[in-house]
Parts: structure tokens; C-alpha cells; sequence
């Protein structure tokens, strides 16, 4: 079963997620007090990222892969702005957890077997993957 491209994705779901990096994750190497700022700069996207993926299950047709690519190239934006404002670690935290969410879409748009769908998001999952690099 797909984690984030369903159609009642939630807040809750995101912030599982969010967490699940930050606190079991063997990547995030940050003192403890500066996990709850990370985690807040983090969970405050979910409703954007909600938003990336709602024209694929409200339209129909092509134009919806269409419109959810526009989003997902305006989304991706969004974070690379939002996230070079970040310092050190917390940067590098902010960008290694978009390319996970990158790993985790690329896990459902399999699952789903939707090939426009496989391919609308494979631009946007290059893009998240390649955030992480933005962090060095």
C-alpha cells in the first residue's frame, strides 16, 4: 500500500514520516535541541505537498498529470528556497529528508502501477534526489 500518493493522506501520516527520519534514522546525526526546530521547519509542508498530488485524484484525463507536474516543479522550488536559508546540519537534514520522500514516492507510483503517473513523478523524484546535494 502506497504511504504519501492516497487520497486521504494526512497531517498525521506526514508527521509519522518526519519523525520516523528524525528520530529513527541513522542519517540525522543532531543534538537533541535541534531536532524539534528541524522537525517544525519539516512539518509544516505537509499541506503543500498535499496539494502537489491532489490534481491526480480530483481530474481526469491527461490534464491532471500535467497540472501535477507544474506542482511538483513549483513545490521543489519552494523547498530549494525555503531550504538554502537553513545552516549546516539542519540544511543538510532538511534536503536529505526530501530525497527519502523522493524514495518513498518512487515506492508508491510501483505499487500503484500508474505508468502517467510513474512518469510525472519521475522528474519530481530526480528533483528531491538531487536536493541532497544542494546540502553539501
Amino acid at each position: 500500500m502506497p504511504k504519501i500518493l492516497l487520497p486521504d493522506f494526512t497531517s498525521k501520516d506526514f508527521a509519522q514520516i518526519v519523525d520516523s527520519f528524525l528520530f529513527m534514522d541513522k542519517v540525522v546525526s543532531l543534538p537533541a535541541g535541534s531536532l524539534v526546530p528541524l522537525r517544525e521547519h519539516l512539518v509544516k509542508w505537509d499541506k503543500q505537498l498535499k496539494k502537489v498530488f491532489q490534481p491526480y485524484f480530483e481530474g481526469k484525463g491527461n490534464e491532471r498529470y500535467e497540472t501535477l507536474t507544474q506542482k511538483m516543479e513549483d513545490f521543489t522550488n519552494q523547498l530549494l528556497e525555503y531550504g538554502t536559508k537553513l545552516q549546516g546540519q539542519e540544511k543538510k537534514s532538511f534536503f536529505l529528508f526530501w530525497s527519502e520522500m523522493g524514495s518513498i514516492i518512487d515506492s508508491d507510483t510501483a505499487k500503484l502501477q500508474d505508468t502517467y503517473l510513474r512518469n510525472s513523478c519521475n522528474y519530481f523524484i530526480w528533483e528531491l534526489t538531487k536536493l541532497s546535494k544542494k546540502s553539501s
